[in-house]
């Protein structure tokens, strides 16, 4: 299990340092209307492990072992300013589940 983030915008510590980590490779939507989606291709290991070093806190062990599987992840940032992340391992999996974010997005 994942470190808890604590009281406050995220889950735990491992998506406050993908939010943290900058600018994703896609985005839409926006926290002031339906809320903002970040699509993240990759990398979720080397952004955590930058954004710890920051924070002065190294990952765990288990947390790296789980991100080395990863290939992805969306965030998403209501207008209250809470985070959510999803998780990815199959980047197909990764893939339909942004065109579903674009596609509610359109409508919207």
């Amino acid at each position: 299990m994942w470190r808890e983030y604590g009281p406050g915008k995220f889950l735990t510590v491992v998506d406050s340092y993908i939010y943290n980590a900058g600018v994703p490779d896609r985005e839409t939507g926006s926290v002031d209307e339906h809320g903002w989606y970040g699509y993240y291709d990759g990398g979720l290991l080397e952004l955590s492990r930058e954004q710890a070093e920051q924070d002065g806190t190294p990952l765990t062990d288990e947390e790296v072992s789980d991100l080395t599987l990863l290939c992805g992840a969306i965030v998403y940032e209501d207008f209250y300013g809470f985070v959510d992340v999803n998780y990815f391992e199959s980047k197909d999996k990764l893939e339909a589940a942004w065109k579903e974010i674009e596609a509610e997005e359109e409508k919207a």
